[in-house]
């Protein structure tokens, strides 16, 4: 098992710009409140299993492993923000572990989606 950090950076790269797009588009559209939290907060997780799809997707083999460190790097670059801001350490924790497991996931996808064997089409 080996990382391929071309791979990682690459998910984390189209994460961050596909979220910090998403998010200012939620921002600007869905209204203060526990609804627009809840969005940004499934809107992080979607990015983090995209990114972690994106480094399996890249990789040359260990595709779980480097989803899940995309999604991870992804996640430390948002915690650092959160943590200037004063968000509570712990909660940060739990968030890295979570994105860990999401990010494998995203992984796994790929390795799911690249060995589907061709479609045959009906001869009828």
């Amino acid at each position: 098992m080996r990382v391929h950090w071309g791979p990682v950076l690459a998910g984390v790269v189209a994460g961050f710009a596909i979220g910090s797009i998403l998010s200012l588009v939620i921002s600007g559209f869905v209204p203060d409140g526990a609804g627009q939290q809840a969005l940004l907060v499934f809107l992080s997780f979607l990015v983090e299993f995209g990114a972690g799809f994106v480094a399996g997707r890249f990789s040359p083999d260990s595709e779980a492993l480097n989803g899940s460190q995309s999604a991870l790097l992804l996640y430390l670059v948002a915690s650092v923000i959160a943590l200037a801001n004063g968000a509570n350490l712990i909660v940060l924790i739990i968030g890295a572990a979570l994105a860990l497991v999401i990010g494998t996931m995203g992984g796994i996808l790929s390795i799911a989606v690249e060995s589907e064997p061709p479609a045959q089409g009906s001869t009828g």
